[in-house]
C-alpha cells in the first residue's frame, strides 16, 4: 500500500487551505487513493465537446454551479457493508452544496472531501474559484437576415485569459427593435431577426457584462 509523506499528512490537517501534494492534482485526489472530478455540464464553457469531466486545474467561476463525482475505495460501515460516500466542502462559505450541486461563492482555493457518513475521509481535492473578469458573446459567421434565427453563446473569462468552468445563470438584454429573444438555455440565447437594422445583445452574470453588436439584413 502506498505510504503518505509527512508533508501530505500535514496538508491533510489543513484541508481548508491550499497545500502542496506529492500527487498529480489534475483530477486525482491529493491523497492518491481516489479520483474526484468536476462533471461536465452541457452549458459549461470550459468543457470540450464530448468531455465528461474537467481537470481540477481549471478554475471555476464565482456564482457557478457544478457536480462532482468520486471513484475510489469505499470503507466498510460498522454494520459490515460498504459505507455511503458523501462529497462535502471544506468551506461552505466559499463553496456551498445544495443536494448534489456545489455552488461557488468566493474566490480562492477550497477543498472538496470524500468521506463516509461516519466521518472517515478517504481523499480530497482542492478547487480554484475565480471572479469573472469579462464575458464574451460569440455566434456563427453567417449573415443574420429578417425572419431567421441565430444563436449566441456566452463565455466567462477569468484572470490570465482563462475560460472559467461551471454552469452560470445569465440575464439577457436586447437593445433595439431589429431582433427579439426567442429562447434561452444555459449560456445560449436564440434571437430572431425582426427587421433590418442594428441591435445590441447583452449577457449579465453577477457584475460581469458581455456585449455584442448585431446587424440584421434584408433576405436576398
Amino acid at each position: 500500500m502506498r505510504s503518505v509523506s509527512r508533508l501530505g499528512m500535514a496538508c491533510f490537517g489543513l484541508l481548508l487551505t491550499a497545500c502542496p501534494s506529492d500527487q498529480d492534482p489534475l483530477g486525482t485526489g491529493e491523497l492518491g487513493k481516489g479520483d474526484l472530478r468536476v462533471v461536465c455540464a452541457t452549458d459549461d464553457a470550459a468543457c470540450a465537446p464530448g468531455a465528461e469531466s474537467l481537470d481540477a486545474s481549471v478554475p471555476l467561476a464565482v456564482g457557478a454551479s457544478f457536480r462532482m463525482t468520486y471513484d475510489g475505495p469505499v470503507p466498510k460501515s460498522p454494520a459490515g457493508g460498504l459505507s455511503t460516500m458523501v462529497l462535502f466542502s471544506g468551506s461552505p462559505a466559499m463553496l456551498s452544496k445544495d443536494e448534489d450541486q456545489f455552488i461557488a461563492w468566493i474566490p480562492g482555493s477550497v477543498a472538496v472531501l470524500a468521506r463516509t457518513e461516519q466521518g472517515t475521509v478517504t481523499d480530497f481535492l482542492h478547487l480554484f474559484v475565480s471572479t469573472i473578469e469579462r464575458v464574451e458573446l460569440d455566434s456563427s459567421d453567417e449573415k443574420f437576415v429578417v425572419g431567421k434565427q441565430k444563436v449566441w453563446q456566452a463565455t466567462p473569462w477569468g484572470p490570465q485569459d482563462t475560460v472559467l468552468a461551471g454552469s452560470l445563470a445569465y440575464a439577457w438584454e436586447v437593445e433595439g427593435t431589429a431582433v427579439a429573444v426567442a429562447a434561452t438555455e444555459g449560456r445560449s440565447v436564440t434571437l430572431v431577426a425582426k427587421q433590418p437594422g442594428e441591435a445590441t445583445l447583452r449577457a449579465l452574470s453577477g457584475d460581469a457584462v458581455g456585449e455584442a453588436k448585431i446587424t440584421v439584413e434584408v433576405a436576398p
